[in-house]
């Protein structure tokens, strides 16, 4: 298993397409842009058989560090939002009915990693 950047993606994604590496440039950087508008709005974004898209609030929690009965420090964190990827279903089972294939690859990737 290789990590695909955005170059790639784009050369591919211009194959694939049949156009140019300039225009599939726009197509990929365009759809970015649209999907952070949309998470900056609040709104949550479906690409059917692949995942949902979404930001969640993550409220404030108290803390407390113990060391047996005594307590050393408390303090609250800060609210924060992140993004949640939530795969679909059509993912999980092409992933699930793929398995043997991907941790085949896996695992060839880990022993080429320890004979360099």
């Amino acid at each position: 298993m290789s990590t695909i950047k955005r170059k790639e993606l784009i050369h591919e994604v211009a194959q694939l397409g049949n156009m140019s590496d300039e225009e599939a440039v726009v197509a990929v950087n365009s759809l970015i842009t649209v999907i952070r508008d949309h998470l900056l709005i609040g709104d949550r974004i479906i690409v059917p058989g692949l995942c949902t898209v979404e930001t969640a609030l993550r409220l404030p929690k108290k803390v407390t560090t113990a060391f047996g009965k005594k307590r050393l420090n408390s303090y609250t964190l800060k609210k924060r939002v992140s993004a949640r990827i939530i795969p679909t279903t059509a993912l999980t089972t092409f992933l699930a009915n793929h398995q043997e294939q991907l941790l085949a690859n896996y695992n060839e990737e880990l022993e080429s990693d320890e004979e360099h």
